[in-house]
């Protein structure tokens, strides 16, 4: 696979740590994939209690093993109050190429998507003086993106910090809570 698609290294494992890694990725990817087996077009989002936990990193590289399976899938950034999720792939998020963009209704969900790789796609968010409202509008988004990937991954906000994150439960058919290690 391209692993030259990340836009921003990980700089904090050596060389045999992070092939070691992208293995527990995989196997994550692995269990997404049996656990929803009879689901088409699933969705799941990833949270955590609090910021900082790696969170946004799991879901970037969770979503990467999904595609590099074969999968067809999206990345949407949903923590509508802190995006960062689209700085691991691309440099600058475009205005028009976003999820603000399509809850305005100014362009399409799939005209606003950026192509990572063949079968991964993210729409990323920008930051606004007023976020985005997870409401039955980002719901109806993310129930018209289903329609045509394999995986909806969903980075959130820390439920610990905004509640809002938990009424993504009305798209989606299952959650990661991501929890730092000795905490």
């Amino acid at each position: 696979g391209d692993k030259n698609c990340f836009a921003t290294k990980i700089n904090s494992f050596t060389a045999n740590d992070f092939s070691t890694v992208q293995e527990y990725f995989a196997a994550c990817a692995h269990v997404l994939v049996f656990k929803l087996q009879n689901m088409d077009n699933a969705c799941v989002y990833i949270t955590s209690s609090a910021s900082k936990e790696g969170k946004t990193s799991i879901t970037a590289n969770v979503a990467y093993a999904l595609s590099e399976l074969g999968y067809k899938t999206l990345l949407m950034d949903m923590d509508v109050r802190n995006p960062s999720l689209s700085s691991k792939f691309i440099l600058n998020t475009d205005e028009k190429h976003s999820l603000n963009a399509v809850y305005r209704g100014d362009i399409g969900v799939f005209d606003a998507l950026v192509k990572i790789n063949s079968n991964l796609d993210i729409l990323p968010t920008r930051i606004e003086n007023e976020p985005i409202r997870l409401d039955n509008k980002t719901v109806e988004i993310i129930s018209s993106a289903k329609t045509e990937y394999d995986f909806v991954i969903i980075d959130t906000a820390p439920v610990g910090q905004v509640s809002d994150s938990m009424s993504l439960n009305q798209a989606a058919d299952c959650a990661i809570y991501v929890i730092r290690q000795d905490q």
